[in-house]
């Protein structure tokens, strides 16, 4: 492992990434700042021209967004953010960034008192699903019981739909993945920050599959209780294989859903504590247990 260097003004952690175009975005925790990495040049990280990465700094000139949950490119070569509102604050917030154009723009709230938290592009119906959550500001109490699905229009940059989906607790929806025939899986939670910090409700963990063309739930399935909780960032703990597998995990170890369905197996105990689950590259899952890159083989 190689350590480059700097990569955000921000000095906190990096929540999320996107690859675009041959390049990497990341954005950071606080203020939600973007920066911008190219691999095929030399790293010399910065804020001005010639900078790599090049920091491009908050989204929303008032650093309204300061948790970035996700970063998702979109076929129109914008970048957008769902980040948790600053400490004091309800509504997280949703930007877009145009790197050609350095355009920008922030909307205050999907939904009010709501965080933008998981994302997905649907191309056959042209909308950014999206998973909100109760989280609030560091300091608030949460003021709503659960999240909610929104479909959001980028070309016309506005919300076309939010609801339930006919989910009764829809709970926090902190993950999407794509599914086989137009449909997504979701993963319906409540993590323990929320109830620790945040005065929320505790509530079981659970997989919804989901039909974003006809807005409704197929199934609904809640995880059993023998799979244990999430780490302390592995909350968002839901991976496709790209093969038309789903695979999820939580602290204790990992498990697969069965296609079509909600239904899950358990493969197994991890024999460390998954704290935040990586990407799944080939046939193998990579997690970090607190400072430790680990990796596991999944079956076919």
């Amino acid at each position: 492992m190689v350590d480059l260097g700097q990569c955000s003004v921000a000095l906190g952690e990096a929540y999320s990434m996107e690859n675009f175009e041959g390049k990497l975005a990341i954005a950071s925790y606080p203020a939600a700042r973007l920066s911008l990495y190219d691999p095929t040049l030399p790293y010399r990280f910065g804020t001005g021209p010639g900078a790599n990465p090049l920091d491009v700094g908050p989204i929303d000139a008032g650093m309204i967004g300061y948790r970035p949950h996700f970063t998702v490119a979109l076929p129109d070569g914008k970048l957008w953010i769902g980040a948790a509102p600053n400490y004091g604050l309800r509504s997280g917030t949703l930007s877009w960034f145009d790197p050609r154009s350095a355009e920008r723009r922030f909307h205050r709230s999907v939904v009010e008192n709501l965080t933008p938290v998981s994302a997905l592009w649907l191309p056959g119906l042209g909308r950014l699903l999206i998973g909100l959550s109760t989280e609030p500001g560091t300091g608030v109490l949460v003021n709503r019981e659960h999240g909610a699905i929104a479909l959001w229009d980028p070309a016309r940059d506005r919300l076309d739909f939010v609801g339930d989906f006919g989910i009764a607790e829809p709970r926090d929806v902190v993950a999407l993945v794509p599914a086989k025939g137009g449909l997504v899986y979701a993963l319906l939670a409540r993590p323990s920050f929320l109830v620790e910090h945040h005065g929320a409700k505790p509530a079981p963990t659970a997989i919804a599959l989901l039909d974003p063309a006809q807005r409704r739930v197929v199934a609904v399935r809640d995880l059993p209780a023998g799979y244990g909780g999430f780490g302390e960032f592995g909350f968002k703990a839901l991976r496709a294989d790209g093969r038309g597998q789903v695979f999820g995990a939580t602290a204790k170890g990992i498990y697969r859903v069965k296609p079509g369905t909600c239904e899950t197996d358990w493969l197994g105990d991890s024999p460390a504590s998954i704290d935040v689950v990586g990407p799944i590259v080939g046939r193998t899952l990579y997690f970090g247990s607190k400072w430790k890159l680990m990796a596991v083989d999944l079956p076919e």
